[in-house]
């Protein structure tokens, strides 16, 4: 039920309001975008393409490095301490700017 909901709000901030942010995905995005079936992942790939892709930095590998140590993250998810929410402390520890991460019901001001 949960992921229908999200999978729907998903869709609708993609149709409404997509054009309104710039968006930047990393290489793990597009990593987890290619899982799966092929073309399903063949119609994900499409959607995508006109995102930035943001090549890793040592900035950000420390910053993932960090989120693992600290337990930010649990190491059975690594890909995710790329690109998780709530990490304002540890780049605030990094001397980083954490820029606006957000689900899309956050984006639509919608209750989870």
């Amino acid at each position: 039920m949960r992921i229908a909901t999200d999978q729907e709000a998903t869709e609708a901030w993609w149709e409404l309001q997509r054009a309104d942010f710039e968006i930047f995905i990393s290489q793990v995005v597009v990593r987890e975008v290619r899982r799966g079936d092929a073309e399903l992942a063949a119609a994900r790939l499409a959607k995508i393409r006109e995102f930035n892709v943001l090549e890793p930095t040592p900035e950000s590998e420390e910053l993932t490095v960090r989120l693992l140590a600290d337990g930010i993250v649990p190491a059975v998810a690594a890909d995710d301490a790329a690109h998780i929410r709530r990490i304002e402390r540890a780049c605030a520890v990094c001397g980083l700017f954490c820029p606006v991460i957000a689900t899309p019901n956050e984006l639509m001001n919608l209750q989870p």
